[in-house]
């Protein structure tokens, strides 16, 4: 594990999918209020259909999911040419399912959880698989996690940095990551906006341009979910919470040392008995920052221990090459092997 391309595996742990077996079984768009799938008009795909105003100011939103998203034989191919030995999996934000009622979200999470499991299954060499939980009902989500790290065999969950405008760290919810510390689940936590009603989000009436929503929106989501954990005592009182944060953690790394003087003057902050610095070591961030010397400051801030390279697959805001933005870093040899995938074995069990 000293840099040496062939004595190591090289590990995505961004990953996106909308698995085949769910777009073919899902709900079919019928003109009705929800989320429902139906076939791209051009072929060759499918569109995830947001219809309803609890969605946002549009009578309709309809997003691709192009081939890429859900045909293995694609990915493994486009594995291959990256360099990347295996992916963990992740679904593609855009089919959480925390805007529907959980009627329909939970036999849909369960679903969706068996088809990412069989992907695990077929090909255990190259993936890993993260489950999704209906998280409008704590008590299904539990159920859930439970059979997701039982019987299915997967590496942990999914979650959204807001379910719906909920915040991660209300007494429902920690319920649910007190039982992911108990099983050994990994906590992927991921930004929600793409299925958050308006107002979720921070001034998201502000950033509806030049695609801020994602620009700014996504690390925002990510750094407010990570800052209402800290402050208000969860990761303290949950020690041993396998929390990984996408893009770099957000804000939050960049945050610190207001983070750490805030702690220090301001009686809000009072829950959290530690320094927030050291507290936000005991995460795991991927390298999706989308430049060198940002990734060496997060490597420097949180440890070598606490990175690991992502892509976001396949989405056009993930590096173009994942690998290769790691090694733009100029980090160590030795660092760079844990980024590139000693952590990510290490926390997901991949031998």
């Amino acid at each position: 594990m000293k840099g040496d391309r062939n004595a190591m595996k090289v590990v995505d742990v961004h990953a996106h999918t909308a698995p085949r077996g769910f777009l073919e079984r899902a709900p079919r768009d019928e003109g009705q209020d929800g989320v429902s799938v139906r076939a791209s008009a051009g072929g060759g795909g499918y569109e995830v259909v947001f219809r309803g105003t609890a969605f946002g100011p549009l009578d309709e939103h309809a997003y691709p999911i192009p081939p890429i998203d859900y045909d293995i034989g694609l990915r493994i191919a486009e594995m291959e040419r990256l360099g990347v030995d295996v992916q963990v999996l992740s679904l593609s934000p855009l089919l959480f399912q925390y805007g529907v009622p959980a009627a329909q979200a939970v036999p849909r999470a369960r679903l969706l959880n068996d088809e990412l499991a069989a992907v695990q299954r077929a090909r255990p060499e190259r993936f890993r698989a993260l489950a999704t939980l209906p998280l409008q009902d704590p008590d299904a989500s539990v159920e859930e996690l439970e059979r997701v790290m039982g019987s299915l065999g997967m590496a942990g969950i999914q979650v959204g940095a807001n379910v719906w405008g909920r915040d991660l760290d209300g007494p429902d919810l920690v319920r649910v990551l007190e039982r992911a510390e108990q099983l050994g689940a990994v906590v992927f936590v991921h930004p929600a906006i793409m299925q958050s009603y308006p107002g979720a989000v921070a001034n998201m009436d502000r950033i509806g341009d030049f695609y801020l929503r994602n620009l700014i929106g996504n690390p925002l989501d990510t750094t407010i979910a990570i800052a209402r954990l800290l402050f208000g005592g969860t990761l303290e009182r949950l020690p041993r919470l396998k929390l990984y944060l996408a893009h770099g953690g957000g804000y939050a790394v960049f945050g610190l040392g207001r983070f750490a003087h805030a702690h220090g003057v301001r009686s809000e902050t009072a829950a959290a008995q530690g320094d927030p610095r050291e507290l936000l070591r005991n995460v795991y961030v991927d390298t999706i920052v989308h430049d060198p010397p940002t990734l060496r400051y997060v490597v420097e801030m949180l440890g070598a221990e606490r990175v690991m390279m992502g892509s976001d697959y396949p989405t056009d805001m993930g590096p173009a090459d994942p690998v290769g933005a790691v090694d733009a870093a100029g980090l160590d040899a030795e660092t760079r092997a844990l980024v590139l995938g000693g952590n990510a074995a290490r926390l997901f069990g991949i031998g």
